[in-house]
């Protein structure tokens, strides 16, 4: 097992992380991300997707 910390730079807007960045859920309401070249916002995935770490 390896711990992850997720980065609100590239998180989607409708992901809200945790206070200590180890957990995530999807809101309806967009969370207020600061502006970052690398974020996640637009959807370009469909079917079923994993990523391994």
């Amino acid at each position: 097992a390896c711990d992850l910390t997720l980065d609100p730079n590239t998180a989607n807007t409708h992901l809200n992380l945790s206070e200590r960045r180890r957990k995530v859920r999807h809101v309806i309401v967009e969370q207020l991300y600061p502006d970052h070249p690398e974020r996640f916002d637009e959807q370009s995935l469909s079917g079923r997707c994993y990523w391994e770490a």
